[in-house]
């Protein structure tokens, strides 16, 4: 089951067109995010999302009056998914947009639009926009990217932990296993002298504790059960859902 994201939940999104019930005509709809789970709003954020008619949703975001159309795009049935939250943990909210790219849920992309109280607007951050299946701790203060089924029936995969140094983003932690030649091999690097270096090597297939253990690290994340705002998106019709309703929570 995947772990990264309650499937069908959408924070701040809340279709109001008919169209969303016409398969063959594309759905629009004009949102404003105004609260945030963490952090503190300095400026409000509208955003256009639209779902194409073959099925894509994208989105723009309002930027200076200007429409700025995002790169993150879903072909999920559950769509994009926005909220408000404190990405590099300096107090002030921060817009991430994220969704699925394929029916299977394994990957989803993200955009985070970091706000800048000097400049009194978002930027869009390019290298955590370009990390897949993205996590935050707002406890820890860390993020955490990675690949849950790379192959091998899950036995595949890797997670690679983040954290800010002087407001840059800055890898900390990986963990990884393969199936390779050698079969399932596990690993766990840490930051040491500015370098990643191997700790941990262990070779075959792991029982059932450990392959978690391995697989949910020790972060936790964001409880999407409190983010606020909350809506879900359903194919057929759209209906706006609580915090602790169906679908929520922060690991699936």
């Amino acid at each position: 089951m995947n772990r990264y994201l309650p499937r069908g939940l959408l924070a701040g999104f809340l279709l109001c067109t008919s169209s969303a019930v016409n398969a063959e005509s594309p759905a629009r709809a004009f949102v404003r995010l105004d609260e945030a789970t963490t952090g503190r709003v300095e400026q409000a954020v509208e955003l256009r999302i639209q779902r194409s008619a073959d099925g894509e949703q994208g989105y723009s975001v309002k930027l200076s009056g200007k429409w700025r159309e995002g790169a993150c795009r879903s072909w999920d049935s559950s769509g994009l998914s926005a909220l408000l939250v404190d990405f590099d943990f300096d107090g002030h909210a921060d817009l991430w947009v994220t969704g699925f790219t394929d029916g299977q849920g394994r990957v989803r992309c993200s955009d985070v639009w970091l706000y800048k109280p000097p400049l009194k607007r978002y930027e869009r951050h390019s290298e955590l926009s370009s990390l897949q299946n993205l996590e935050i701790d707002p406890g820890a203060k860390q993020l955490e990217a990675g690949m849950w089924n790379c192959g091998c029936a899950g036995m595949c995969f890797f997670h690679e932990t983040y954290g800010w140094t002087a407001g840059a983003l800055s890898k900390l932690s990986r963990r990884e296993q393969d199936c390779g030649s050698e079969g399932i091999v596990y690993r766990e690097f840490s930051l040491d002298a500015g370098a990643m270096k191997r700790t941990r090597e262990v070779k075959g297939e792991p029982g059932s504790e450990e392959y978690d253990r391995r697989q949910q690290g020790t972060l936790k994340f964001l409880d999407w059960g409190s983010v606020k705002q909350l809506r879900r998106w359903e194919a057929s019709r759209a209906a706006t859902t609580k915090p602790g309703g169906p679908g929520s929570g922060s690991r699936p």
